[in-house]
């Protein structure tokens, strides 16, 4: 084979080696994309401390939930978010619950001192769950005597919006009783989004693939 030949093959088959790279990165950013897609259908994206996906309260009612919540919280160190969802897409109220917790990160990593107050008035679930740093605080027995006492009678008075804030009280007065005081930086919170690592990795190949491919071309 003559230089000119081999140089023209050689150059042909960087060619097929980057297309192939940058077929591979997209690949990943589709797949990463679809998976966040995904995992935002299932699970809704609270954006604070009272998020009322099903509609049970008023713009007032949320907004003066989202003060207590957010004052509790640079008081005490503890985040106590409050859901409300139309429906659990067939997961049981204390799976939804944990996935719910796990993947937008409540509470502060080092304590994991978050509770989840979750309502699911379609399939008429109540949950309180609480992160292993309140374990001796705030048992699962507590967060029981708490649905029971406190929503649960207003929620069959049809006044869900009374049950929601009882509950919310009786969590917050339920830790201040036990005297919960975290240790680390007060309010800080840490939020985890697993997708949102997979969309990074996947751009970092689509990077890294031009990267490649510009640098093959320079050495032609």
């Amino acid at each position: 084979m003559v230089p000119s030949q081999r140089k023209k093959q050689n150059k042909q088959e960087r060619r097929n080696s980057v297309k192939h790279i940058i077929r591979v990165a997209a690949a990943l950013f589709i797949l990463a994309v679809c998976n966040g897609i995904g995992v935002a259908q299932e699970l809704p994206r609270h954006r604070g401390y009272a998020n009322d996906f099903a509609h049970l309260l008023s713009e007032d009612e949320v907004v003066k939930l989202e003060v207590e919540l957010a004052k509790y919280d640079a008081r005490t160190g503890i985040q106590i978010v409050v859901v409300t969802v139309k429906s659990l897409g067939g997961y049981s109220v204390e799976d939804y619950t944990r996935n719910l917790s796990n993947s937008r990160g409540v509470g502060m990593k080092g304590p994991n001192n978050g509770v989840v107050f979750l309502v699911a008035p379609a399939e008429r679930k109540i949950h309180i769950a609480a992160g292993n740093g309140l374990a001796a605080q705030f048992s699962d027995s507590t967060a029981r005597r708490i649905v029971d006492e406190s929503v649960a009678p207003e929620f069959r008075k049809n006044r869900m919006n009374d049950g929601i804030f009882a509950g919310a009280h009786s969590i917050m007065q339920t830790l201040d009783a036990a005297r919960v005081r975290p240790e680390g930086i007060l309010g800080a919170t840490e939020l985890k989004f697993p997708e949102f690592g997979m969309l990074m990795l996947a751009i970092s190949g689509m990077f890294l693939a031009l990267i490649i491919s510009w640098l093959s071309v320079r050495s032609v």
